[in-house]
């Protein structure tokens, strides 16, 4: 798991499943995560923590949407770049941005709900 934790890919996860800091990884860090776990076929086979989620995953009845490069990858990084980034700065969301951000989230199809969807397990 050392080398998990020195993986630039891999490493805030690793870290916080390993060492359970105090501080979890950002939504940004998780995002480059599951943007590995999903690509790199290397570490599919070499990593032990990307083994674990893959292990954790196929439980889960919507993996699927879970590794779609086009699904919660793809909203992480519109909630990351879009809204999530400029509101842990200095800059405020308006209106229409917060709304955007509200139903990216918890919209008819928000990420929470397909989220809570995909990680119910098979029966």
């Amino acid at each position: 798991m050392s080398a998990d934790k020195q993986d630039s890919h891999l490493g805030r996860v690793a870290r916080f499943c390993v060492d359970q800091p105090e501080q979890p990884p950002e939504l940004g860090a998780f995002a480059y995560f599951l943007q590995t776990v999903i690509h790199s076929q290397r570490r599919r086979h070499s990593s032990p923590i990307v083994r674990a989620f893959l292990r954790l995953t196929g439980d889960w009845v919507g993996s699927n949407w879970i590794l779609d490069p086009d699904s919660f990858h793809q909203s992480l990084l519109t909630l990351t770049t879009q809204f999530r980034n400029r509101a842990a700065h200095i800059d405020e969301l308006g209106r229409d941005d917060y709304l955007g951000c509200r139903n990216l989230v918890i919209g008819q199809q928000g990420i929470l709900w397909q989220l809570l969807d995909s990680t119910a397990r098979h029966r």
